[in-house]
Formats: C-alpha cells, sequence, structure tokens
C-alpha cells in the first residue's frame, strides 16, 4: 500500500482558517502521489532571540510633552539591601477591578492581594493604549506610543533607536531574560531588545497545534528554572501572563470556582502562577533582595460602552489597569491615590537602582510617592491615551488625555468625563462645559501636533504569518492610519463601533468553523461597507471552508485591491488558485508577496510546496536552503527539503534532513505524517507508527495519517486496528476512491464480503475507470456467487 503525502485540497485550505493553523509560518511538504498542503509552521520550541549589541540611546526631544508629563530627576536611593534582581510581571487584558486588593468580591487574587500588602498598591494607574504590543513598548521604554511609534498590534516593530528598560540593565551587568506568553509580543515586534535571553517559543501542546499563546502554567515554569539557574547573578526577568485575554477558558478548579465568571476565573488563574513565582523567590532567599512590579497592560471591557472585549475605545474599562510594586529595604506607603502611567515604570525602577534615566524618557520616577514624601505639583501630571483602531474603518482616531479627575477625548464628538463622581464614564460633560473643554483640548491639540514629526517605529514585519496569528487571537487586520489629525468629515469612532464588533464576531466564527454563519454576517456587514478589505478576507475564507474556491477567490482578489499589502490575503489567495490547478497564478501571486516580504520563511516555504509539486525541483530547494540560512532550526523546513532531495534521487542529502527534522518539534500534523511515510519507506514501522500517532494526536481529522497508518498496522499483522482507521479515513475522505478500494480490501480480507463489495461500488462511483477498484469488484462479484 502506497504512503500518502499531503496534497493541496479544500480540506487545507479549512485548516488555513481554524485557530490551529493560522499560529505559524505556512509550510507545505510535498507529495509523492498526493498533491501539496502548504500548513503553517512555527520556529524549533527551544528557539532563543539574543540582542547581540546594546544601541545608544537616541535622545528625542521632549520639549513639547514636558507640559503633560513633566519629567522628575532621579532620586537618590536611601541607604538599603541592594537589589540584586528585578522582576517585572505583566498581567495582559487584567482589569484593576478584578483584583481583590482593588475592591473585587470573592477570592480572585490571594497571592496579588498579599504582595499589594507587602508593597505599594497604585490606585489609579494608566495604560496609554489598549492593545498589548503598544502598551508593552511604553511600558518597556517609558515612553508614549507618539514616540517609540507603535500604534497597533500589527504595523511595525519597535525602532532600535529606543532604549528599553533590558538594555540599560544589561549595561547595568544585569542579566536579563524575557519569557512571553503571546505572539502579539514575539521578538519579531521589537521588544527583546537587550534581552539575552527573549522567550517567545512555546512548549508544544498535546493536541492542538496552536501556539499563538502559551499557559500561565507554562510560563512560571520557564520562569522558575531561569530563576533558579540565575540566582545568584543580578538579573532582571521580565515575566508575561496571557491568559486572561480572551476566550476566557480558565483551567480547574477555577472554571468551576468561578463559573459565573470565567474572565475572572482567568486572572485567579494568573494570580496562582504569579503566587507560584513569588514563592520560588523566597524559597530561593531572592525575595528580600528583588524589585518586583506587577502591571496590567491593558483592561477588559465586558461589554461596558458596547465594546466587548478592547482595543478599540479609549474608556476606563480598558485604560485603568493594577500596578503593584515592591522595592525591598525601603519603607513605602501602602496605597497612592495620585494618578499615575504604564510610563512611569522604567524612571521608577531605574531610580531605586541609583542608574540615569534616559533624556527620551517621558515618565516620571514615582520614588518620593512610594516614599510617602509630600505630594509635588509635578505629580499632577497628564497622561494620554490612544486608540488608531477605528480608522480602520474609515472613522477618526481617538486620543485622551486625563488630568486629575477629568478625562477629555478628542474625536469627531468630543467627550469630557469627570472620573470622581462618574468613574464608568457614562455621561459627556463636553456640551455643557466648554470651559473645561478648551485648556484640555489645546494642551491635547499641542501634543498631537508636535507627535507627528516623529517616525520611531521600525518596518512592519506584517508577513502571513504573523497577520494569521493576530487574527487567530481575534484581532482585526487592516493598516491603522498615523496621521494625528482629525478629519471632520469622518465618522465618529463612537458611530462605526457596532460594525467592528461584528467584525470581530465574524474572525470569531472563522477560528470556530462556522464558515456558513461567518458568511453570513460578512455578506451583511459587506451590504452596509463594501469597502473594507478585512471581510472580504474573511468572506473569503468562510467561503474556501465550505469548499467554494471561486466564491473565495473573488473576495480574496477583492480584498488586495483595497489593500494590496496584505500578505496573509495573497498567500490564501495563493492557496485558493492552486488548488483550483492554476499553478502559474499560485506561484506569482507567491513571488509578488516574497517581493514585499523577502525575509518571510513562509511565504517561502508555500512557494515551495508549489514549485516541488510541478517538477521545479531545483528552484524548491534553493528556497527551502534560503529559508534554513534565516534560521537553520526549522523543523519542517528540513523536513521539505528532505522530500524534495529525495525526489531528485539525491538520497544522502535526503536522509541527513530527514534526521534533522526528526530531531525536532512540530506543532503540525502534516510534518508528521510526512516523516512518517520516510520511516514507513526504510522499514523502520515501529518509529512511522509512532509518528503517524502523533500526526493525529495533532489532528484527529487527517485522513491521509489514519490511511498511512493503517498500512503501517496491516504490515505489522495487525489487521483488526488497520481496519479502524482506514474505515476513518473513508469517513474523513469520502471522496477519495483509493481509501475506499484499500478498505473494501480490508474488510475482504477478514471475510466481510458483503461491505468490501459496498466499499469497492462506492470506489467505482468515484472513478469508474479504477484499474483496481475493477479487478476487486470483480474477485469479489465472483466469490458471492460461486456456490458453496
Amino acid at each position: 500500500m502506497p504512503v500518502r503525502h499531503m496534497r493541496w485540497s479544500i480540506d487545507a485550505l479549512r485548516k488555513r482558517t481554524q485557530h490551529i493553523a493560522n499560529q505559524a509560518t505556512l509550510t507545505p511538504l510535498t507529495p509523492a502521489r498526493r498533491l501539496v498542503t502548504l500548513i503553517p509552521m512555527p520556529a524549533d520550541s527551544t528557539t532563543w532571540r539574543r540582542q547581540a549589541v546594546h544601541r545608544l540611546a537616541l535622545a528625542l526631544g521632549v520639549a513639547a510633552t514636558c507640559c503633560l508629563s513633566a519629567g522628575c530627576a532621579k532620586q537618590k536611593p536611601e541607604t538599603a539591601a541592594p537589589i540584586r534582581h528585578v522582576l517585572l510581571i505583566t498581567l495582559d487584558t487584567c482589569r484593576a477591578d478584578h483584583l481583590g486588593c482593588y475592591g473585587y468580591a470573592g477570592p480572585v487574587s490571594p497571592n496579588l492581594d498579599a504582595l499589594a500588602r507587602d508593597g505599594t498598591r497604585f490606585d489609579q494607574a494608566q495604560s496609554p493604549c489598549p492593545l498589548t504590543l503598544p502598551a508593552h513598548c511604553s511600558l518597556l521604554t517609558g515612553t508614549l506610543p507618539t514616540t517609540h511609534g507603535i500604534h497597533d498590534n500589527l504595523g511595525g516593530r519597535l525602532g532600535d533607536q529606543n532604549d528599553s528598560l533590558a538594555e540599560l540593565l544589561q549595561q547595568a551587568g544585569f542579566q536579563t531574560a524575557a519569557i512571553v506568553s503571546s505572539f502579539v509580543l514575539d521578538y519579531r515586534f521589537g521588544l527583546h531588545q537587550g534581552f539575552a535571553l527573549y522567550d517567545d517559543r512555546f512548549d508544544r501542546p498535546a493536541q492542538a497545534a496552536s501556539i499563538a499563546e502559551r499557559s500561565g502554567a507554562e510560563a512560571t515554569r520557564h520562569a522558575i528554572d531561569w530563576l533558579q539557574q540565575n540566582a545568584t547573578n543580578r538579573c532582571f526577568l521580565f515575566l508575561h501572563y496571557y491568559d486572561a485575554h480572551y476566550p476566557y477558558t480558565p483551567p480547574e478548579p477555577f472554571a468551576t470556582q468561578f463559573a459565573a465568571s470565567p474572565y475572572a476565573g482567568e486572572v485567579a488563574y494568573v494570580d496562582h502562577n504569579v503566587g507560584d513565582v513569588v514563592r520560588e523567590l523566597k524559597r530561593l532567599g531572592l525575595y528580600d533582595s528583588t524589585l518586583i512590579v506587577v502591571a496590567g497592560d491593558h483592561g477588559e471591557s465586558l461589554g461596558e460602552h458596547g465594546e466587548t472585549k478592547h482595543g478599540y475605545f479609549i474608556y476606563q474599562s480598558t485604560l485603568r489597569v493594577p500596578l503593584i510594586m515592591r522595592i525591598p529595604g525601603r519603607k513605602q506607603v501602602a496605597t497612592i491615590a495620585e494618578r499615575v502611567g504604564l510610563i512611569d515604570i522604567v524612571p521608577t525602577i531605574l531610580g531605586a537602582l541609583g542608574l540615569p534615566v534616559p533624556t527620551a524618557v517621558q515618565g516620571r520616577d514615582l520614588g518620593p510617592l512610594l516614599a510617602g514624601q509630600p505630594t509635588l505639583a509635578s505629580y499632577n501630571a497628564d497622561y494620554l491615551a490612544e486608540s488608531l483602531t477605528p480608522t480602520k474603518y474609515g472613522a477618526n482616531p481617538l486620543f485622551g488625555l486625563v488630568r486629575e479627575n477629568r478625562k477629555f477625548i478628542l474625536t469627531t464628538r468630543p467627550e469630557l468625563y469627570d472620573l470622581g463622581t462618574d468613574p464608568l464614564e457614562t455621561f459627556s460633560l463636553a456640551a455643557t462645559q466648554a470651559d473645561a473643554v478648551a485648556p484640555l483640548q489645546e494642551a491635547l491639540s499641542r501634543f498631537l501636533a508636535s507627535a507627528a514629526q516623529q517616525t520611531a517605529a521600525g518596518p512592519a514585519p506584517a508577513d502571513a504569518e504573523a497577520l494569521a496569528k493576530l487574527r487567530s487571537l481575534g484581532y482585526a487586520g487592516g493598516a491603522v492610519v498615523t496621521d494625528f489629525t482629525l478629519d471632520p468629515a469622518k465618522a465618529d469612532p463612537k458611530d462605526v463601533a457596532a460594525l467592528a464588533e461584528q467584525v470581530s464576531i465574524a474572525i470569531g466564527l472563522i477560528e470556530q468553523q462556522d464558515f456558513a454563519g461567518a458568511s453570513q454576517l460578512c455578506a451583511r456587514i459587506l451590504s452596509q461597507r463594501e469597502d473594507l478589505a478585512e471581510v472580504h478576507t474573511l468572506m473569503g475564507q468562510a467561503a474556501s471552508g465550505i469548499g467554494d474556491l471561486d466564491t473565495a477567490r473573488a473576495h480574496f482578489t477583492r480584498a488586495l485591491a483595497l489593500a494590496p499589502g496584505d500578505a496573509q490575503t495573497r498567500d490564501l489567495l495563493a492557496g485558493v488558485l492552486a488548488d483550483m490547478g492554476r499553478d502559474d497564478e499560485a506561484v506569482a501571486e507567491y513571488r509578488h508577496a516574497l517581493e514585499r516580504f523577502p525575509d518571510s520563511v513562509d511565504i517561502r516555504n508555500n512557494l515551495v510546496g508549489v514549485l516541488t509539486r510541478t517538477g521545479k525541483l531545483d528552484e524548491a530547494i534553493a528556497l527551502c536552503e534560503e529559508a534554513l540560512r534565516l534560521d537553520p532550526r526549522l523543523t519542517d523546513v528540513h523536513a521539505n527539503l528532505a522530500y524534495a532531495l529525495e525526489l531528485q534521487g539525491r538520497s544522502a542529502d535526503a536522509d541527513r534532513h530527514y534526521a534533522i527534522a526528526l530531531q525536532g518539534e512540530s506543532t503540525h500534523a502534516e510534518v508528521y505524517n510526512n516523516l512518517a511515510n520516510y520511516l514507513f519507506t526504510r522499514q523502520r514501522l515501529d518509529e512511522a507508527i509512532v509518528a503517524y500517532e502523533k500526526a493525529l494526536q495533532l489532528n484527529p481529522r487527517l485522513a491521509d495519517a489514519h490511511y498511512n497508518l493503517g498500512g503501517a498496522l496491516l504490515k505489522k499483522g495487525n489487521p483488526g486496528n488497520a481496519l479502524t482507521h482506514f474505515a476513518t479515513a473513508a469517513q474523513l475522505a469520502p471522496e477519495d476512491p483509493d481509501i475506499q478500494v484499500q478498505l473494501a480490501a480490508t474488510l475482504a480480507d477478514q471475510g466481510r464480503t458483503a461491505d468490501a463489495l459496498a466499499a469497492c461500488e462506492t470506489a467505482l462511483k468515484l472513478n469508474p475507470g479504477h484499474a483496481e477498484a475493477r479487478a476487486l469488484h470483480a474477485k469479489l462479484t465472483a466469490r458471492t456467487s460461486s456456490p458453496p
């Protein structure tokens, strides 16, 4: 029985639209008798990103921002035990009011509450942006998005001219490490600067290929391992937890304990993991020499103002975050009521360590507040916030300024709130308090005029892999508009918020493989706004999911007409064209994408798939070798290269790359199916069976793996289990006559002649000229007609 390599198919395109298929670089495995399937492929799980050199700080002028966020001179630390360790923990998507120390009822955060009692809790801490990447860029540089240049989760990379906290501490002799839990903070977005270890590659889940995020338990395990290895060093650890992000699926016992509020359950689970890290610090004897900062990057709306998640509006539900600091050996006040910001974390840490603060930093050293010194006028600073997300839908952006308890939002229809009397921002005072609006609007406008001159972001790593992963996490694609002026002709974000929510729902439906529901919703959206490229892409994914390739091609083509730079859509279009047998057009699309993103490994690998299938092996091999020069640890690329070399008759070279691939890890079932095929053809049946089973752990619906595993089991003398897998393959791929013939033959060998005849007849209906089916059918018919 011939083994099955993977092919281009409707099933393969469906897989592209799943959450598990959107997680990493797309990698094709080229077939012998099956056509090629493009599958996503991550870097190896042991990939660490290292920064070789430190870049000198660029002294950016901040005169325009001084009136908004007054700088404060470095504070000399009081005499105390030296701080040898710094631990910065960020709680992604954590609302302040969902921690016990901020007033939440119930046992949701005992560990963070204890840490707050042992340190200082800031009651009014502000994020500058309700999105993970921009907020973390601000948190780690002490600058606003208008300075560091990152305004969205996709669309830029933190420029090298920015000095991160890690770089500054590395220069001061600290060992540095980051353990991040979501692709949103992947190294390609620039946050790895200054970290000797940037752990953004996640342990392989047992039964899923998703690596867009990892669990708190996994992050905690890596953090504890690193702390143990560096206990005797001066060290800085940045630890990021992503669990409270949608969807809210806390593990037990938190799922049961917080059944009424799964979001609170996720917060409780994160708290549990923070507790494990703090306990390990104490066990290692490091707690009393560790400066600890715990901060949220942004909150979650949970339905307030019509927003279910975050990233669109800039109300306090997504801007107010928890902030807890503990500086060892120092007397600290228990609670600070003054408003502070995430941009204050860097100068405060540097101040506690006695290190100079770069002039570009826009935050303030909070040391005097922590020490309980009288509140200074400089602490009554303005805090800014922004959301450019509405610009994806043709609306004006949102810019906010908070001064004491007054919050002003500048957009088409400005808003003003008194946070002291109206913390939920339910009633805007802008129309009735023009005198209060004027100075805030003047200050904000002056700042934005200056910010328009700054271009600090690096080039966007907006390749297909990045777009796919972020969409799998629920973030809309498309580029934000970084024009800091308002256009009176554009819509107010409040007027298109419902549309943005519908797009978010459509993304969720695609991820849940509800293609019919997604198609219906996208059709309704497009009937209102035909010009939304993102929705055409979603419509194309939905159409491809139900096998309507013509409709998928039409919508992908329209999306690219509206947004030519969308690499994921171009990748999806190329995949559809290849499924339609239009290989030359597919190759052209991949090459076009590769010209735009020459460092994209995934686009190279997709192109490899079509080239290998069409016999252009020299070019396919060259592209694989280019990918491995970018990253020699790519397990799946080694497997692809090995297969192409094998087709060229270069067995020794193929064996070498197969051996490398077998030593690595993959998150993709197709990779293990093809590696198992290699083992099968080398008569290494036991190893092949293990690899096939691993493929089916990752994707139980992979028909070819069931078919191939059945063949291996049959060869091992286990026809009963082989029959089970052949039958499953036939159910999963009812259009495949080859599987029906193999099922019929196995049934016949077990004496089930009637069932075998039925399978043969099914095969002949699918392919009346199938020689094996005709021969077996004749044999079985003769058997049934022979006298006993």
